[in-house]
């Protein structure tokens, strides 16, 4: 066995866990963000993120996350991982893209005022295993949306949320 497996095999296994993805209601963040959110649970635990995410909308002075306002935010053990889509014009095709951006914020949830620290793990470009599942759901949502631009689109875009079990 490779050193790289041993020290996998070693580390505490997060797929012998089932993980609970449960929608909070949509949160707005300065700057006119809307931002669906999600709690991830482990093994069926359960705790109150109310506080949380309210510390996170007075925290975040500038969301700085994609340029459309329509963001999704995972939360769990520890940090929050706040994700917008951008839409980007190509300067040699003219062809537009949504692009996802994300920043990551981490704190003690002991004692949660005034202790947010952006980026100690990375501010873009890094999801878990775990979050994919919610990425992949909020992609195909995001698609569907742009295909759709009308009147009620927004609210539809809003109402269309992951929940359940990821089972590894």
């Amino acid at each position: 066995m490779s050193d790289t497996h041993k020290r996998i095999k070693n580390s505490e296994c997060m797929y012998e866990k089932n993980v609970i993805v449960m929608p909070r209601p949509v949160v707005a963040l300065p700057r006119d963000y809307l931002v669906k959110v999600y709690d991830m649970f482990y093994n069926g635990e359960s705790r109150d993120t109310s506080s949380w995410i309210a510390h996170l909308a007075r925290a975040v002075e500038n969301p700085n996350v994609g340029n459309t306002g329509l963001a999704f935010l995972i939360n769990s053990d520890g940090m929050m991982n706040l994700s917008g889509w951008e839409q980007y014009i190509s300067p040699a095709g003219g062809h537009s893209n949504m692009i996802l951006k994300n920043r990551i914020f981490t704190f003690d949830e002991k004692d949660i005022e005034g202790s947010f620290k952006e980026g100690y793990v990375r501010t873009e470009g890094i999801y878990c295993q775990h979050e994919l599942d919610i990425v992949t759901h909020e992609r195909k949502a995001m698609v569907d949306y742009v295909k759709s631009l009308n009147a009620t689109s927004l609210n539809d875009w809003l109402d269309d949320v992951y929940e359940g079990i990821i089972h590894y």
